[in-house]
């Protein structure tokens, strides 16, 4: 019972708020875009997961990084773009 609290209260904040609990990996049906989540008390800032999930799709956009605290844990959740985003706004605005 003492590992399984830690565990409820880490995954708890997160299933609170649906948006945040759907985590992806970029690909083209999502216009090349990601989300994932990281203990900051425990690793460091993902940049490198993000470069290597990006890799197929052009490299990371690192303008495009947004990463939030999660309230009163040390999750963090981090929505990324890879470069090859800008051609898929593109192709949509010449339809």
């Amino acid at each position: 019972m003492k590992k399984l609290l830690p565990l409820l209260l880490i995954i708890n904040p997160v299933m609170a708020d649906d948006s945040k609990s759907e985590f992806y990996e970029p690909s083209e049906l999502n216009t090349y875009q990601g989300k994932l989540f990281y203990d900051a008390s425990k690793e460091d800032y993902p940049t490198d997961r993000m470069i290597k999930l990006c890799k197929d799709y052009t490299g990371l956009d690192t303008a495009q990084i947004k990463c939030k605290e999660q309230d009163q844990t040390s999750l963090v959740i981090c929505e990324y773009k890879c470069s090859l985003h800008w051609l898929t706004k593109k192709k949509d605005k010449i339809k």
